[in-house]
């Protein structure tokens, strides 16, 4: 039921709680599905806060996993979302991403599904790589529009 947001703007001046910080974003970026899934929000707390304290990552703990699969569905829209003034900070939503929640032992999973999937692109960037299943396949040819 979990969702992590990464590299959110943190406010070291104007304190305040972890879930206004994941009802804010929610509210600001300009996506319909975060914008109406906001009143499921159960709590939400700080990951890890950067050393200068500017930037944060959340952890948000969402009612069902539905929502949070909706949600994860739809996070590539952040990438075109424009930016924002956002506790006083202006929130660039392409710098920022959603994740789902994971373990370490799936978080080393990924990671390594993650290089292979670099490593893949760069011997062939003729092929669309994707990660699907668990599994590094080549999804097409790849082809820029």
């Amino acid at each position: 039921n979990n969702l992590i947001i990464y590299n959110v703007p943190h406010d070291k001046t104007n304190r305040i709680m972890a879930l206004t910080y994941a009802k804010d974003y929610f509210d600001q970026c300009g996506i319909t599905s975060y914008y109406l899934n906001q009143g499921k929000i159960l709590d939400a707390q700080f990951l890890s806060i950067s050393e200068d304290e500017t930037m944060c990552n959340l952890r948000v703990i969402m009612n069902n996993p539905w929502v949070v699969r909706a949600l994860l569905s739809d996070a590539r829209k952040l990438r075109t979302t424009e930016a924002d003034t956002f506790r006083s900070q202006t929130l660039d939503f392409s710098k920022t991403y959603v994740s789902k929640d994971m373990t370490k032992v799936e978080q080393d999973i990924n990671r390594k599904l993650v290089l292979e999937l670099k490593r893949n692109i760069s011997n062939d960037p003729s092929t669309r790589w994707i990660i699907k299943f668990g599994k590094v396949q080549a999804g097409g040819t790849f082809s820029r529009s």
